[in-house]
């Protein structure tokens, strides 16, 4: 549609501008507040936010800044955000992961939901019960043997999740 086609030349104009650099030192601090207020100051800018953060998804591999690229991504209905965040789910880092579920779980689409499923069975309990919570609250077809497995994992809390959501 008009906003793929308002970021692709979003894309063409962040690479030309390159601050890059600018909004990778704002999103790769130690302070989550700040990091926050950085996307919030990403997504206001609208359609070239959102090439930004489509350009970052490319080309950073730092995950304290990918985390923080996940969430932003979250707030744009795009299907390159949705492909970005898809990618982010299958992150080789459990923070990029995390908060890619994040962005998953705020739009809300069919295909990341399903995207989810896999997590089910990430090496990660954090991330097992963040999916399992995320699936759960979506009421996800296939949820009873999601939770039947899930009342099988080896985290106490995973399982703990998956039995009260029995109930």
């Amino acid at each position: 549609g008009e906003e793929h086609l308002d970021a692709e030349r979003g894309v063409k104009s962040v690479a030309a501008e390159r601050d890059l650099t600018r909004w990778i030192a704002k999103l790769a601090v130690r302070n989550d507040r700040k990091a926050a207020r950085a996307v919030q100051e990403m997504v206001g800018l609208g359609t070239r936010g959102l090439a930004l953060l489509l350009v970052l998804s490319h080309t950073c591999d730092r995950p304290v800044v990918l985390r923080w690229v996940m969430d932003g991504l979250g707030h744009f209905s795009s299907p390159a955000a949705a492909a970005a965040i898809r990618r982010g789910l299958s992150s080789p880092h459990m923070t990029v992961r995390l908060h890619a579920l994040g962005a998953a779980d705020r739009l809300g689409t069919p295909v990341l939901i399903r995207a989810v499923r896999p997590l089910m069975r990430d090496v990660s309990g954090g991330i097992r019960i963040n999916a399992l919570a995320l699936l759960t609250r979506r009421r996800v077809r296939g949820l009873g043997a999601i939770l039947a497995k899930a009342r099988r994992d080896p985290k106490a809390y995973v399982r703990a999740m998956a039995d009260k959501a029995l109930r």
